[in-house]
């Protein structure tokens, strides 16, 4: 078969495609598959004395918290993902947030180790890279509906009630 200068640049093209593209869907199938997530109940405790049930997946693993709640489309009220994080690792690495992916507005709930909320970031924008971090370490973070936190009336000082914080 004879080739052409034509040919050999359509090749070159196609090559360096095939070579520059494989690595973008490699990353791709990799977020293709979501992960599995054990489901659990939290409690949050109020500080006017109201006890707030919730139904949680548990993100632990790296892969897990890296894909959380992307691609989602709705999320049941008074549902959510609870993000756990190494104790014996510095908390802080693990608790910056950003929402590439994410098509619902989050409410972010920052735990601190003995199970106190130290912090809300309320209405994380669908789809917006800016990481989101709280002004002080967090051991653990819950992401429910964008707007629930308010209308929940939960608010930093609360507790959350889950084994392996420090709440009761």
């Amino acid at each position: 078969m004879k080739t052409t200068p034509h040919s050999q640049l359509v090749f070159r093209i196609c090559l360096t495609a095939f070579l520059f593209l494989t690595p973008l869907v490699e990353a791709n199938a990799k977020i293709s598959q979501p992960p599995r997530f054990a489901k659990a109940h939290i409690t949050i405790q109020t500080m006017d004395g109201r006890e707030i049930p919730y139904s949680v997946e548990v993100a632990i693993t790296p892969y897990q918290h890296e894909y959380g709640l992307m691609f989602r489309r709705s999320m049941p009220k008074q549902s959510g993902m609870l993000f756990l994080f190494n104790p014996d690792s510095d908390p802080a690495k693990g608790a910056a947030f950003w929402m590439k992916n994410t098509k619902i507005s989050l409410d972010m709930i920052f735990v601190r180790d003995d199970g106190t909320i130290n912090e809300i970031h309320a209405r994380a924008v669908p789809e917006d890279l800016t990481p989101i971090m709280p002004a002080e370490p967090a051991h653990a973070v819950i992401e429910i509906n964008g707007g629930e936190a308010e209308r929940l009336n939960i608010k930093a000082g609360d507790k959350v009630v889950y084994p392996g914080l420090g709440a009761p």
